[in-house]
């Protein structure tokens, strides 16, 4: 069964994504949302295997 931590982790980094792609370059790293984004990964990657996706995919 997947975690439903790591499902709703897993939403609010698209959530997050999608906000930065607006308000920053693709290639930009240095604004707090990105390192929101990073932390996010790690939390949604030890919650289980959905986060184990989020890990992959991670150079987004």
């Amino acid at each position: 069964m997947e975690s439903i931590v790591a499902l709703r982790i897993t939403a609010l980094i698209t959530k997050v994504e999608g906000i930065r792609s607006n308000l920053y370059p693709a290639d930009w790293d240095a604004d707090p949302l990105y390192l929101i984004l990073q932390e996010l990964r790690k939390i949604a990657a030890a919650a289980g295997p959905v986060g184990e996706k989020v890990k992959a995919t991670a150079g987004n």
